[in-house]
């Protein structure tokens, strides 16, 4: 019996050094075999928008769209440059339905019409901006996004003038607007660098 008893245990042995043996090359096979991924896109975002002055919209916009997990900086600048061409061609719509829909104080409707002159302003020198990227003019572009955050200070300044309690009815879109251009700016800052 002590030989069946020693025969069994250096059976169990083997079967066990075997296993050892069997899991060592197996997870040589995988470390062989695993592909390197490179840092996500996301770190990409969140390191570009951490140095931008609106963080948290700039990485809730770029998460958002699709074409930022594959994007580099100047990739990640154009994307925001045409969301704030979006919202300048969106504000410039709701000025038209404001300015048809006969607002009673005309001092309203002065302050609106400015306002979509500085907006179709904003939007060519936003288009000018992107265009400017394909070339590195990076001092163009910040010239014509400063001119464009300009122009949406000037709308918001109209309505003050016009009585300096009174809150502009483009407030928040003028703010929505002109944080986008922010984003962009610092952008181009970061692109200037590189």
């Amino acid at each position: 019996m002590n030989s069946k008893l020693i025969i069994s245990r250096f059976l169990d042995f083997q079967l066990l050094l075997i296993t050892i043996l069997f899991t060592f090359q197996f997870h040589q096979f995988l470390a062989a075999n695993t592909v390197v991924v490179p840092p996500k896109a996301t770190d990409l975002i969140t390191q570009t928008c951490e140095k931008s002055t609106y963080k948290d919209l700039c990485v809730q916009v770029l998460n958002s769209d699709p074409t930022s997990k594959q994007a580099d900086l100047m990739g990640l600048a154009k994307i925001i440059m045409n969301h704030a061409a979006d919202i300048a061609s969106n504000i410039t719509g709701h000025i038209d339905k404001l300015l048809s829909g006969n607002a009673a104080d005309r001092s309203i409707q002065d302050c609106l019409t400015d306002c979509d002159e500085f907006y179709t302003d904003a939007s060519d020198q936003l288009e000018d901006s992107i265009a400017a990227l394909d070339t590195k003019d990076y001092s163009d572009i910040k010239k014509w996004l400063e001119a464009a955050i300009a122009d949406v200070d000037s709308c918001e300044g109209a309505f003050k003038d016009q009585n300096a309690s009174r809150k502009s009815v483009l407030a928040s879109e003028n703010d929505n607007f002109s944080q986008f251009c922010h984003i962009a700016l610092d952008m181009t800052s970061l692109l200037a660098k590189t």
